[in-house]
């Protein structure tokens, strides 16, 4: 990634991640409450992701195998919850330390099918990210957010829990979208480019997933808590 910002900022070219979460309307609607302070402080945010995936998923593909492969591909935490772990650091803040572990339970492949980390948060909430794809079968994809005045609950894209202590009926709607924003990668780079406009996330934010994903993995490998940097 670091190597990547650098070509960038040497040739002088737009860089964006596709983080395609950022631009949906009720997870802009989140980031917009959390933000204007409806949770209160920030206490806990976690993340769960049990999906299931066959071996003849790993196996396959073009070319085939390149799924289970390190040099190619990352496991159920950098390939498939990368975009969770992207809104929930968002949402809550960025991360201050990651301890972890990472297996292979249930596959044959080089890359892990089972994460488990433990987060703090430069806020100073606490949080948990759990990212499989040996869930059989699948539960889908998780993400609870508390503060001191209460609980947002994101289940599989949908809001299943908006709960605060000093309102009685609180909605995500009392927050308006601009209706010209990007909806897309695709309208953010066309913006990006044409009107010398900010990219929804350019090199400095689509880092920052990169570096949870390896703290988890060192912490992984070493048993010990990582600093995230």
């Amino acid at each position: 990634m670091c190597a990547a910002i650098e070509a960038v900022k040497k040739a002088g070219v737009v860089f964006a991640v596709d983080f395609g979460e950022r631009y949906v309307d009720v997870n802009q609607k989140v980031k917009l409450a959390l933000d204007n302070g409806r949770l209160g402080k920030m206490i806990l945010g976690d993340m769960r992701m049990k999906w299931y995936r066959t071996q003849e998923y790993y196996d396959g593909g073009y070319p085939p195998g390149w799924r289970k492969r390190t040099i190619t591909e990352g496991g159920s935490a950098a390939n498939q919850a990368v975009h969770f772990i992207d809104l929930l650091q968002w949402w809550v803040g960025p991360v201050k330390t990651v301890y972890g572990m990472s297996g292979t339970f249930a596959h044959e492949i080089e890359t892990e099918d089972l994460s488990v980390a433990i987060l703090t948060y430069e806020n100073g909430a606490w949080g948990s990210i759990v990212t499989t794809t040996a869930s059989y079968p699948s539960l889908g994809s998780l993400m609870e957010v508390t503060g001191s005045n209460g609980t947002i609950v994101w289940k599989d894209g949908k809001i299943n829990v908006y709960k605060l202590k000093d309102t009685p009926e609180p909605s995500l709607d009392e927050f308006k979208l601009d209706p010209n924003r990007p909806k897309n990668i695709i309208e953010d780079m066309v913006l990006a480019i044409t009107k010398d406009a900010q990219p929804m996330v350019d090199e400095k934010e689509g880092r920052k997933s990169v570096a949870i994903l390896n703290a988890l993995y060192e912490s992984s490998r070493t048993g010990k808590t990582i600093r995230v940097s």
